[in-house]
């Protein structure tokens, strides 16, 4: 496998990294966890993450250099961390892990932003044809 890291994400909460390579420039924005991994190029890169629950509290999505990464979300997660799991091919590689918006979230958030706006439209429509 490799080292065991932990990095604080705020005063409270630590994420802990186990990966075969360095990592550096940790930190988290409040949504985002971001940080540098940095291995021989051309050789596979591996990192199981604990997130807890408490700081996010959702599946994830993990993008390495800007491309997502496909992760999964181990069985030894529970209700106080998460733990992921992903691979990559090594060199130095920017890696963002960024919660999933829940589909029924997303969907709750589309009908607040549509509903309105087509009641406007119909009441507008119907102003035109009225007069």
């Amino acid at each position: 496998m490799g080292p065991l890291s932990n990095f604080d994400a705020t005063l409270e909460y630590k994420i802990q990294i186990v990966c075969n390579v360095t990592i550096s420039n940790f930190r988290f924005n409040g949504t985002a966890i971001i940080f540098y991994v940095s291995g021989e190029e051309g050789t596979a890169g591996l990192c199981r993450i604990r997130v807890p629950t408490s700081l996010v509290d959702s599946t994830y999505k993990v993008f390495v250099n800007a491309k997502e990464v496909p992760n999964t979300l181990l069985l030894c997660s529970n209700i106080t961390h998460s733990y992921l799991y992903f691979t990559y091919n090594h060199s130095t590689q920017e890696v963002i892990i960024i919660p999933e918006f829940p589909a029924m979230l997303t969907v709750l958030l589309f009908a607040t932003l549509t509903i309105p706006t087509t009641i406007i439209a119909k009441s507008r429509f119907r102003r035109k044809f009225e007069t």
